[in-house]
């Protein structure tokens, strides 16, 4: 008797198919969005060697707060953005805070009163007193506001354009010692707040921050719509997020320029996908942290205010009051041991490849968190999902066991289901709603198949209806004996043989679509094909023999779904669900009549 349990039986008879649902989705964007910057520009050309201006943020709490900064020099480079300033932060605010720190980015920079850009850029293990800032007017080159006017009194370049002669910036190429063509500063190099992340286990809060490239800071969420409306003012906080709820994961930066309901924030990416539709949320600092490597603001994510629609080398543009739509899920959670209930609910953005990075793991480690530990368990997972285009919904459930990690075995199947249906190429079914009822319990749950018996010293004939008894023992009780009635086909050939399994063990492929002969040709079949996969609880017992030359040829046209109904129909198959995981595999061979014997080498 084993516990290490198997691969999802959903995996490994279709899982394959994911391969081929590929579909590119991007968010539309409207043209021509023109945003006026009310304090003026200050175009990057203007600049003097220690120039001094004047930097926004926040420190704590909701409060703007201001500190000095020095002009050191520009940067040109042909990636965007094509300008970077070099400053100094100077004031005993800012160096009590350990520096210019992450989650400052989007502070804006003004000079003379004029908006300069937003602080974007530092270094590792640098002096943190240095930083560089994104000029406004690089910002305001972000999709659909190329080309809009910008108001200013000073000379400076059209937007658009790097500047003609090198000589008039303040520090040149060779006098910092960087190449153009190679790039002053990596996008690794943005001062971007660490994640934030709630309602999720450490082990799976990394994972998202594995998988978004980030580093991952302590918790912070909360509601899913900010409690009333929101005025964002430059220098204040600001979240951008990709769930919102009771789980949550997003970042905060600072707002660098508002006109009426637009604004402008970070300064550099935040994953650089340009077209999004991403949540932008009120946000909070508890305060900075100081850090060798590099000082970050440590806050939380509050209720969403609007939307993100630009994520660009230069920085965020969005809107507020503009709510985006959000797929919707429900975890509903039994622990069956202790008793415990809960229930968690939460959105995420509807883009199908960044949701598939971030919903898995976040519900794995929702379900970790809610259950409190990690290791050995079984578990049944109710997964049920609703969109646009599927008026009946669909559901599967499934059982699943580890002897290690019960919790990354939920992931494993949800994760593909979960990335195979928004990626279909039939239709959009976004804004689609999840719901997962999940029951866990630390006891092996599993139900073994221990043997298998025929009638004995009797021979079969082709067509004749057999029973086969089968003894099961529950995880340390009873064997219990279950009797089922199968059918031999009418042309079976060959070898014959009568097999009891667990579901999801030796399960037939789609051979017909791996070898080129059929393909799923819509929306409905591909949920077919779905519910056809075998579960984990499912006691299968089935007649296996070769077949007419005709029924073979037949059979390799048809998809999973087809043989199997077919197989029910004629009784050589029969499925049992129960409340196990089924767990063995066991077979018996037939010895069939010399009629049946002659008619089957007849045939050959």
């Amino acid at each position: 008797m084993r516990l290490a349990g198997r691969a999802s039986p959903l995996w490994t008879g279709i899982g394959w198919l994911f391969a081929l649902f590929l579909l590119v989705i991007l968010p539309g964007v409207s043209a021509g969005d023109q945003f006026s910057v009310k304090e003026g520009v200050f175009p990057v050309k203007s600049l003097k060697p220690h120039m001094r201006g004047t930097a926004l943020t926040v420190f704590q709490g909701g409060k703007i707060e201001q500190f000095p900064v020095e002009i050191l020099g520009v940067i040109a480079q042909r990636s965007a953005p094509n300008r970077l300033v070099l400053i100094k932060a100077v004031g005993d605010r800012v160096m009590k805070a350990g520096g210019v720190a992450a989650g400052m980015s989007g502070s804006p920079v003004y000079i003379d009163g004029k908006l300069l850009g937003a602080i974007g850029f530092g270094w590792k293990f640098g002096d943190h007193s240095m930083a560089l800032v994104t000029p406004v007017e690089e910002m305001l080159k972000i999709p659909p506001m190329e080309g809009a006017d910008v108001k200013s009194k000073g000379p400076h370049d059209g937007l658009g354009q790097t500047p003609k002669d090198a000589s008039d910036h303040v520090v040149s190429q060779d006098q910092v010692g960087q190449d153009a063509a190679s790039g002053a500063v990596s996008q690794d190099q943005g001062l971007s707040s660490p994640l934030l992340i709630g309602g999720v286990s450490p082990r799976y809060g990394r994972l998202i921050g594995e998988r978004l490239s980030s580093r991952v800071s302590a918790p912070g969420g909360g509601e899913i719509v900010a409690s009333g409306s929101s005025v964002l003012s430059p220098g204040a906080s600001i979240g951008v997020a990709l769930v919102v709820g009771d789980v949550s994961v997003g970042t905060l930066g600072t707002v660098t320029a508002v006109d009426k309901d637009k604004f402008l924030a970070f300064g550099h990416p935040f994953m650089g996908r340009g077209s999004v539709k991403f949540f932008a949320t009120e946000a909070s600092v508890v305060g900075v942290i100081p850090s060798l490597e590099t000082p970050f603001k440590l806050g939380t994510l509050g209720g969403v205010i609007g939307t993100v629609l630009q994520d660009r080398a230069q920085g965020l543009y969005g809107r507020i009051g503009m709510m985006p739509q959000g797929n919707d899920y429900e975890i509903r959670f039994h622990d069956l041991d202790s008793g415990k209930e809960a229930v968690r609910r939460f959105k995420a953005v509807v883009d199908p490849f960044v949701s598939s990075l971030v919903v898995p793991p976040a519900v794995a480690g929702c379900v970790e968190d809610l259950w409190g530990r990690t290791g050995q368990g079984t578990g049944e997972v109710k997964i049920t999902v609703e969109g646009r285009g599927m008026p009946e919904g669909w559901n599967r459930t499934n059982f699943f066991l580890s002897d290690s990690d019960l919790p990354e075995k939920i992931f494993q199947e949800f994760s593909m289901i979960h990335s195979m249906l928004p990626l279909n190429p039939f239709l959009p079914l976004e804004p689609l709603s999840f719901r997962l009822d999940v029951k866990v319990t630390q006891t092996p749950k599993v139900l073994y198949i221990e043997k298998v018996q025929v009638p004995k010293d009797r021979t079969f004939s082709p067509g004749e209806m057999i029973g086969v008894d089968v003894w099961l023992r529950p995880w340390r009780s009873k064997v219990e004996k279950r009797t089922f009635s199968v059918k031999i086909p009418a042309d079976a050939r060959g070898d014959v043989e009568v097999l009891v399994r667990g579901g999801g063990v030796g399960e037939m492929e789609q051979e017909s679509i791996k070898e080129g002969r059929r393909s799923i040709e819509s929306f409905e079949g591909l949920l077919r094909e779905l519910s056809a996969a075998e579960a984990s609880n499912e006691i299968i017992v089935e007649v296996l023999c070769r077949r007419s030359k005709d029924r073979e040829r037949e059979d390799s046209t048809k998809l999973l779904s087809e043989i199997k109904e077919q197989r029910v129909k004629e009784g050589s198959l029969k499925v049992l669900k129960t409340n196990y995981y089924v767990e063995g595999l066991l077979r018996v061979p037939l010895k069939m009549t010399a009629e049946g014997d002659k008619e089957r080498g007849e045939e050959e």
